[in-house]
């Protein structure tokens, strides 16, 4: 019986210790987040977990357009979430069944500060 329950209790770790390494959002990195190696297929991606971090604590809220862009880069040309100021490709979903992608949108006031942000899918 303790030898079920020393299994038991291992699975478990390693089922936390996938969750820790797959899902818990990284504070955000500007080297990181720019990095050329930083492959968007890839379930361990940084800058999925980073864009989640940003969401999670607010950090885009208040800055302007400027700041957003001098700390993401400019974003790449798409016509996907038109009803959004400023939209950066992360990669595929995360997920057992990656099909979609995933993406950090941004809305701007009329002054140009950042009033949402949030990490979607199409």
């Amino acid at each position: 019986m303790k030898k079920v329950g020393i299994v038991a209790w291992a699975i478990i770790a390693a089922l936390f210790a996938v969750y820790m390494i797959t899902s818990v959002p990284f504070p955000f990195v500007q080297a990181w987040w720019h990095a050329a190696d930083d492959d968007p297929h890839d379930r361990f991606s940084k800058r999925h977990r980073m864009a989640d971090w940003l969401v999670m604590t607010g950090a885009l809220e208040g800055l302007s357009r400027g700041e957003v862009l001098a700390k993401l880069g400019p974003p790449p040309p798409t016509a996907k979430f038109t009803d959004y100021d400023l939209v950066y490709h992360l990669g595929d979903e995360r997920g057992f069944l990656s099909i979609d992608s995933e993406w950090l949108v941004m809305r701007l006031s009329q002054s140009g500060n950042v009033t949402e942000s949030q990490v979607i899918r199409d």
